[in-house]
Parts: structure tokens; sequence; C-alpha cells
């Protein structure tokens, strides 16, 4: 399966194939999440925004095409909890889920999320997912409203519209001057 098959089915089925595929295919590239944080949150720790850009980053990775962290889907997540777009139970649950995934990092691995290998944030990612939307998905789990965050706010973005999505501009072109053959063939209606 290729990285867009794999966005193309998370857009569709918001289960477990956007992270087994994307998370494996940042693996398999050896695709590194910068330690600096680039941006300056707003409603996040700076802590909080390593933690986050490290997490998107596993969820859609750069590979050959742009991944979340260029599409700047953290910034976006972070926008949403800084200006009160998402739900406050939501934003509630992930601000949770963000300190138990360095509680959990620091129970296992006695470092932050942000700091642990890709193979470690991987394999903690699978059991959020597991924990998510597996068999016996726990309902209202952080990492469904994270990982949902993620692929709505790269699809959404520029990049994530024009290079992994079909992207038709809108209203498109305007050709005043051709035959009613080249428009279709047919009169519109009004």
């Amino acid at each position: 399966m290729t990285r867009r098959d794999a966005i193309r089915q998370g857009a569709l089925y918001i289960g477990g194939t956007v992270i087994s595929a994307s998370l494996a295919s940042s693996i398999l590239s050896g695709c590194k999440a910068d330690p600096k944080l680039l941006w300056e949150p707003e409603a996040l720790s700076v802590e909080q925004g390593n933690l986050l850009t490290k997490a998107v980053d596993l969820i859609l990775p750069t590979t050959d095409t742009p991944g979340a962290v260029d599409a700047a889907v953290p910034q976006m997540i972070d926008q949403f909890l800084a200006k009160g777009i998402m739900k406050q139970e939501d934003s509630d649950r992930l601000l949770k889920g963000l300190e138990q995934m360095d509680k959990d990092a620091q129970a296992k691995h006695s470092k932050n999320f942000a700091d642990l290998s890709d193979e470690d944030a991987f394999a903690m990612l699978q059991a959020y997912d597991e924990a998510a939307h597996g068999e016996n998905a726990e309902k209202d789990h952080f990492f469904g409203g994270l990982k949902y965050l993620a692929v709505f706010g790269f699809g959404t973005s520029e990049l994530g519209a024009t290079q992994h999505l079909a992207y038709d501009q809108i209203p498109g072109n305007y050709d005043g001057c051709i035959s009613l053959e080249e428009a279709g063939g047919v009169t519109w209606a009004m």
C-alpha cells in the first residue's frame, strides 16, 4: 500500500489504516522529527507543541510528498485550541491525552514522548490507536480525536488538498469566447 492509498483510505475510514500504513512508512523511510519547535504555540506549552509535532509527523509523515508537519497541522490544532474552535470537552480530552502521552512515555522509557525514538513512539501510537479504534475500543479515547484532527488538518491544508486529494479549483478558468460545443454542447439551466 502506498502512502497516497493510506491517506485516501484514511480520509474515508478514520480507522487504523492511516496510522499503521503511515507510521510504518515513517519508520521504513527513516524520517525524524526535528527536536526544535519552529513555531510559537498559543494554547499549548512548548513541550506540548513538540509532542504534538512528533505525533502528527508520525501519523502523516513527510515522504516523497509533504506530510502533516509540512502542512502546519500542529499549528492548526494549536489555533483550534487557542481560538475555542473545538468544543470545550474535546479540547480538555485532547490536552489530557497529550499529558497522558508524556506520562506513559516517562513510565515506559524515562523520556518525554517528543524525545522517544520513532520506533518507541510508533509502538505507543499503535497502542493508542488500538485503544481508540480496536475491538475493545474505549468510547471518547483522546487518540481518535487527535488522529481525526491530523487527517482533517492535512486534508484541508493547501498541500493536502492540492497534492493528495482530487482538486478542482472553483470557479475554475473563465473562457469567455468559446463555442457551445466546446462548453459541453448544451445550454446551462438558470
